[in-house]
């Protein structure tokens, strides 16, 4: 369950000491990244994505094999979590596309026509993290592994030292 998980997630940072504000951001980005992995990632054997036009408020239950897997640890000064679905079912040029779209300033950002998601999770990701980086080998897997500093101040992206890293495999 997506909200067990979470809380897990949320239990496992407060007894390593990391700030509740950082926590947030964390468990904020790793519910982002889940709730792709649940409803975008999935694919039948034509490669249609079964669950992207579903409304992020129903449930859908995946079986065993099909979940996402959550990691994180905390590591000199940062927290370092990882989403990976077993799909591999996400385009690199969707992801920029959708970058550009949510990190710009228009007002085209919102697609209410759209059953699914608003498209702007990624992009409110990165604009959250300190690095990100997106790993797909199609047909078997994406991991999207993304670090947030522990210490110092969070401003805004402009000021962070920020990174992201883009890799197809095969």
């Amino acid at each position: 369950d997506r909200d067990e998980l979470l809380a897990a997630l949320e239990e496992y940072l407060g007894e390593r000491g990391v700030r509740a504000r950082i926590a947030g951001i964390v468990i904020d980005a790793c519910e982002e990244l889940l709730t792709n992995a649940l409803y975008d990632a999935p694919t039948d054997a034509d490669g249609r994505h079964i669950y992207a036009e579903v409304d992020r408020r129903h449930a859908i239950f995946l079986a065993g094999g099909s979940r996402p897997e959550v990691r994180a640890t905390v590591t000199n000064g940062e927290v370092v979590a990882s989403v990976r679905d077993p799909f591999g079912s996400l385009e690199l040029a969707a992801v920029r596309r959708w970058l550009a779209k949510g990190l710009g300033a228009h007002d085209d950002q919102l697609d209410d026509t759209k059953k699914g998601g608003a498209g702007l999770g990624l992009a409110r990701v990165f604009a959250m993290v300190d690095r990100l980086s997106i790993r797909v080998r199609p047909g078997a897997e994406t991991e999207v592994v993304f670090a947030v500093a522990t210490k110092g101040a969070r401003r805004d992206m402009a000021a962070r030292p920020t990174g992201l890293l883009l890799k197809r495999d095969g």
